[in-house]
């Protein structure tokens, strides 16, 4: 820092300004204030949030997102092969009876299992060979409540009587547009038990009678959940 003097007896005026040129010469620090960490922007979650709804409402409204069905919309139909006459006749009146008195509520055994054949191999104690064998097929267990018809209980009381005819079916599981997302067909379907409802004057359940059968194969159709997507995507970006 610089020291400056002035001569004793001047005036005031002078003392002022002398001081002035003092304050000029003298140098001046500024000591800044230290910085703290750079802020980062913060991202609008909420923002993010929005767009991705606007865009499964986008796909939902189109078609394109395709989200699992649900297991309770579904359509059950008992087919007569013996000719292909009487394949029409009864997939009309499956379609009519599931209309007028009501379908099937309830569908279970879709299931096949293979029970492998095992070989131990001499000399290997590490593992048992295994090799595919015969597959099996599950009876499949239908319910319904009753109506005013008697389908189920005619079909297998038919075998009872010495006329009683095997059936096909199909079994259609529906996505909440109404289109088929999966599909399945049994053959030669044999019906081995029926099962009226449980009656009980305590309680106030629906009356459901259900029938056993069983059948020699079951097949899964494929590519009807890919076609039923496409129409349905081809509609929505129509309408």
């Amino acid at each position: 820092m610089q020291r400056c003097e002035q001569p004793a007896g001047r005036a005031g005026a002078r003392r002022t300004a002398g001081r002035d040129r003092c304050r000029a010469g003298e140098t001046v620090r500024v000591r800044r204030a230290a910085r703290g960490p750079r802020r980062q922007p913060v991202r609008d979650q909420r923002s993010g949030r929005h767009r991705r709804s606007e865009l499964m409402s986008l796909l939902s409204d189109t078609g394109a997102r395709h989200d699992p069905p649900l297991n309770h919309n579904f359509m059950i139909s008992l087919i007569d092969t013996s000719s292909p006459l009487a394949a029409i006749g009864s997939l009309a009146l499956s379609a009519v009876l599931d209309v007028l008195v009501g379908g099937f509520t309830e569908c279970s055994g879709l299931e096949m299992s293979m029970t492998p054949e095992e070989y131990k191999e001499g000399g290997r104690n590490g593992a048992v060979l295994k090799f595919p064998s015969r597959v099996t097929w599950s009876n499949l267990t239908l319910r319904k409540g009753v109506g005013i018809g008697t389908s189920l209980w005619d079909w297998h009381y038919g075998f009872v009587a010495g006329k009683g005819k095997r059936r096909d079916g199909v079994i259609v599981l529906l996505d909440a547009t109404g289109l088929p997302a999966a599909m399945w067909y049994f053959s030669r379907g044999l019906p081995i038990k029926y099962s009226g409802p449980a009656l009980n004057a305590t309680q106030n359940n629906v009356a459901i009678e259900s029938i056993e059968v069983a059948h020699e194969g079951l097949y899964q159709v494929p590519g009807i959940g890919i076609a039923g997507g496409a129409a349905a995507l081809i509609g929505g970006l129509v309408s």
